[in-house]
C-alpha cells in the first residue's frame, strides 16, 4: 500500500515536472517574443527619436538662422509692425516647444519600455527558482523514503537468511544422525538374521525380524 502511495506521488510529480516544462516552453518562447517584439520597438523608437532629434536641430538652426535673418532686416528697417515680429516669434518658440514635449514622450515610453522588460525577465527567473526548489524537495523526500524501504527490506531479508541457514544446519545434522542410526540398525538387524538362522528357530525368529525390518523401513521412510 505504501509503495502504491508513493509510485502514485512520483507519478504525480514527473506529470507535474513535464507539465512545468511545458509551461515553461511555452512562457519561455512568448518571453523571447516579447523580448524580440521590444526590441524592434525600441530600435524603431531609437530611429525615430534620432529623426526627431535631427529634424529638430535642423529647425532650430533654422529657426535661429530666420531670427537672425529676420533681425538684420528688422534692424534695417523701421521697426513700423512689432507686433508681427513679436506674434512670429512666439510661434517659433510654440513651435520649438511642440518639438521638445514630443521628444520627451519618447525618451519616456523608451524608458517604461526598458523597465518593463526587466521586471518580465525577473519575474520568469524567479519563477522558476521557485518551483525547481519545490520539484527538488519532493524529489528529496521521495528518495529518503525509498532509501528508507530499502534498508528496512534489507534488513528483514538478512534476519530471513540467518534463520534459513540455521534450520539448513539442524536438518543436514539431524540427517546425518538418522542415516549414521539407520546403518547401525540395519548392520545389527543383518548380525541378527545370521544368528538367527544358524540357531535353527526359524517361525519365531522371522517374525521377529520382519518386525524389525518393519520398523527399520518405517525409520528410513520418516527421515
Amino acid at each position: 500500500m505504501e509503495n502504491s502511495r508513493k509510485q502514485m506521488v512520483l507519478s504525480k510529480l514527473t506529470g507535474k515536472l513535464k507539465e512545468y516544462e511545458l509551461n515553461k516552453e511555452a512562457l519561455r518562447k512568448q518571453v523571447e517574443e516579447l523580448k524580440s517584439q521590444m526590441q524592434i520597438q525600441c530600435q524603431e523608437q531609437k530611429v525615430k527619436q534620432m529623426m526627431q532629434t535631427e529634424s529638430l536641430q535642423r529647425e532650430v538652426k533654422n529657426l535661429k538662422h530666420q531670427l537672425f535673418q529676420e533681425k538684420r532686416r528688422r534692424q534695417q528697417e523701421e521697426p513700423n509692425n512689432l507686433h508681427d515680429v513679436l506674434r512670429e516669434l512666439n510661434d517659433l518658440t510654440q513651435q520649438l516647444y511642440d518639438e521638445l514635449i514630443k521628444k520627451t514622450e519618447t525618451d519616456q515610453l523608451y524608458h517604461q519600455n526598458t523597465i518593463r522588460e526587466k521586471e518580465t525577465s525577473n519575474d520568469l527567473r524567479l519563477g522558476d527558482a521557485d518551483t525547481m526548489d519545490n520539484i527538488a524537495s519532493d524529489v528529496h523526500d521521495i528518495r529518503c523514503w525509498q532509501i528508507k524501504d530499502l534498508e528496512k527490506d534489507f534488513g528483514e531479508l538478512k534476519v530471513a537468511h540467518q534463520e534459513l541457514e540455521h534450520v539448513k544446519v539442524a536438518y543436514q545434522m539431524k540427517l546425518r544422525y538418522g542415516m549414521e542410526w539407520i546403518a547401525e540398525r540395519e548392520n545389527s538387524l543383518t548380525k541378527q538374521l545370521e544368528k538367527d538362522m544358524q540357531s535353527g528357530d526359524d517361525t519365531q525368529q522371522l517374525s521377529s525380524l520382519d518386525e524389525q525390518l518393519k520398523e527399520a523401513e518405517h525409520l528410513m521412510t520418516s527421515h
